[in-house]
């Protein structure tokens, strides 16, 4: 049986085979290819995409390293990717601005990336509120805030879009189950991806969320246990807490994560 991952391998084997992809009799070429996220692209499944462009090689891979969701998949760095591609003679181009996030949200972002933050830092293009720290003693007595304050915020800005990120899916069915009971409105479970893009609370996890945007972003469980000081934490903390546009808070239950930066540690709730 072959894996949904074994298709790659497979078409690739055909290009080196028996040359081209083709649909029908006509080859498949594309005059201008644009990939985005190109960073949790392997090797070879950029090799077989990038060979469909027509022979000008007009191609655009758009991605962040530190928003790398995938640790396994090959991809070492656009400089390493370019050459296997036969592309190292291509430019990179470092965007240096963010529209997204505020400031105070970038910054906390960059600092839980530690010795993996880009050595371009982006600029904010606008200022906003600090990031938060709560820190709880157990679960329970984090959803009984964080049940209050939903409650409030619907009530306030029922336009809203909001995101409770956990880092596990187990994690987020605990808070979405404790959420219902505390009678949070407008909430949805997401589990595989199926966002309605309405206003409301979306509870899930880290892995469901890289590429989309909410006015206020929730990051639960932020300690030492579900984000330990390694490559994989840091770089899903970051994607976690780039999806804040507007404000950014981050609970804790026992002792918090080490990749929070200690400036937050000291001024946490």
């Amino acid at each position: 049986l072959l894996d949904r991952e074994d298709d790659t391998l497979l078409l690739r084997f055909v290009q080196r085979l028996w040359g081209p992809l083709s649909r029908g009799k006509e080859r498949l070429v594309y005059e201008h290819l644009f990939l985005d996220e190109a960073q949790d692209l392997s090797p070879v499944e950029l090799a077989v995409v990038v060979e469909t462009a027509s022979e000008a090689q007009s191609i655009t891979l758009a991605g962040d390293v530190a928003q790398r969701l995938l640790m396994d998949n090959g991809f070492t760095g656009w400089n390493d990717v370019l050459g296997k591609l036969g592309l190292d003679h291509v430019e990179i181009e470092p965007l240096k601005i963010t529209y997204r996030s505020t400031a105070q949200i970038i910054e906390f972002a960059d600092d839980v990336l530690g010795p993996l933050k880009n050595e371009q830092q982006s600029t904010a293009t606008r200022q906003g509120v600090p990031v938060e720290l709560f820190e709880f003693g157990h679960s329970g007595e984090a959803v009984g805030f964080l049940g209050e304050a939903l409650r409030q915020l619907m009530a306030a800005e029922p336009r809203a879009s909001v995101a409770v990120i956990a880092r596990y899916a187990e994690q987020a069915d605990i808070y979405y189950r404790g959420l219902l009971n505390a009678e949070v409105p407008f909430m949805r479970r997401i589990a595989q991806q199926d966002f309605p893009f309405k206003p409301g609370i979306d509870v899930t996890d880290v892995r469901q969320v890289k590429g989309l945007e909410f006015d206020y972003v929730v990051l639960l469980e932020v300690s030492s246990s579900a984000y330990s000081e390694d490559e994989e934490a840091r770089h899903l903390l970051h994607i976690a807490a780039t999806r804040a546009a507007h404000q950014l808070w981050v609970t804790s239950t026992g002792n918090p994560s080490p990749l929070l930066p200690q400036k937050l540690r000291d001024h946490a709730e």
